[in-house]
């Protein structure tokens, strides 16, 4: 007691830093007290502990400002991986589940659009048509009634000369098909040309199966609708009168199919005459009482390699009767061509 009364300066050292060592004072919790020390302190504390975590490579634990700054840093790219990875994962399993699985399919799962196609309409294999591409068959249309179409240069000269040498061989004199109450007594020079009936297997040298195959193409309906093909020889002179293709039930009886369209097919060149006549070509002539043997109307003149293709049919099923048609005689030169009947069932 009597050491404390000296004055300050006279005091030992130990006992003058008493003062400075003795615990600061803490505000009561009644009413806090802000301490800009402490805060200072506390902000330091932090920073350091960032600055050492960021040298040395180790975790902050701290919830100071610089940690917080950090977490946030780090949160963002983890965020991006995670999203990619979800994305990939969801982007192959779609990939895994649209495969077929192997063996038996499930028969209510529907089909994929190349099962469909496939189904309804079978592949056809690369070349399968005889052609090394699929081809264009140019034509023109020569008139609409009767509904007529004609393809230049439809089969090749070596083709035709085929053709005209399978069936030379086999020639007979043409016959009708009679009518009721007609006989070949009276039906005598109608036609006068001769002929024969080949079919595409009959041809050794292959010219009728692609010519055939051809005319399906054009035609849009099957070769198994095709009658065998009647090549005919026209010499100087010889016609055949103008005639319906269909059968009319109602002067040849019932019929089990009917013809629908004929395809006649040039096989050489004629110098004069010989032309496929129309004579009703848009309702021409139908009121002036024609006679079978003359020779108008629309007229197609021979050339070889070229085909023709009219309709004998409406649309209803019945006979048009602008289809009616003849062969021109020949004047000079002499005239072959090859006629595919169309029926509108399987021959």
């Amino acid at each position: 007691r009597h050491e404390f009364q000296r004055p300050f300066h006279d005091r030992p050292e130990k006992t003058r830093l008493l003062p400075l060592l003795r615990p600061r004072r803490l505000p009561s919790r009644a009413s806090p007290q802000p301490s800009q020390h402490v805060d200072t302190q506390t902000r330091f504390a932090g920073r350091e502990r960032h600055r050492r975590a960021m040298k040395g490579g180790g975790a902050i634990r701290s919830g100071g400002g610089g940690g917080g700054l950090m977490r946030t840093r780090l949160r963002l790219p983890v965020v991006l991986l995670s999203c990619s990875l979800f994305f990939l994962a969801g982007f192959l399993g779609s990939l895994l589940f649209t495969q077929d699985p192997q063996g038996e399919e499930d028969p209510e799962r529907p089909l994929r659009r190349e099962r469909v196609m496939e189904a309804v309409w079978p592949e056809m294999a690369y070349g399968e048509s005889g052609d090394p591409a699929p081809s264009l068959i140019p034509y023109q249309i020569l008139s609409w009634q009767p509904r007529a179409l004609y393809f230049p240069q439809f089969a090749t000269a070596e083709q035709c000369e085929n053709v005209v040498k399978t069936a030379k061989a086999r020639l007979r004199p043409s016959t009708l098909a009679l009518r009721k109450g007609e006989s070949e007594e009276t039906t005598k020079g109608i036609r006068t040309s001769s002929g024969t009936f080949l079919s595409a297997e009959e041809d050794p040298t292959g010219a009728l199966a692609e010519i055939e195959t051809k005319i399906a193409k054009a035609t849009m309906m099957p070769r198994s609708h095709g009658e065998p093909f009647n090549v005919l020889r026209y010499e100087i002179g010889q016609k055949y009168a103008s005639h319906y293709d269909a059968f009319d039930p109602a002067q040849y009886g019932p019929q089990k199919s009917q013809r629908v369209a004929s395809f006649l097919l040039y096989l050489t060149d004629v110098e004069e005459g010989g032309e496929t006549m129309f004579p009703y070509e848009n309702g021409d002539n139908m009121n002036i009482g024609y006679d079978y043997e003359q020779c108008i109307g629309l007229k197609v003149k021979p050339r070889k390699g070229d085909g023709l293709l009219f309709y004998s049919l409406m649309v209803n099923g019945t006979i048009d009767p602008t289809s009616l048609h003849g062969s021109c005689p020949v004047v000079r030169g002499e005239k072959w061509v090859a006629t595919k009947w169309i029926r509108d069932k399987s021959v």
